[in-house]
């Protein structure tokens, strides 16, 4: 299951990576993918928390 979440993660990313490898706008792009890796991290943490919490194993 985290396979996908890392999946999902980098499909969620690659729009931002691909500006950022193309430099249309690079500092805009690096920026937008610092917060979606920092997002998708803290997602992916809290994940089996929030799942345990709420009885789904």
């Amino acid at each position: 299951m985290t396979r996908w979440f890392f999946v999902a993660a980098a499909v969620f990313c690659l729009p931002q990576l691909l500006d950022l490898l193309i430099g249309a706008d690079s500092h805009t792009a690096f920026i937008e993918l610092q917060g979606k890796i920092i997002g998708c991290a803290l997602a992916l943490f809290c994940a089996p928390i929030v799942s345990h919490r709420i009885g789904y194993e």
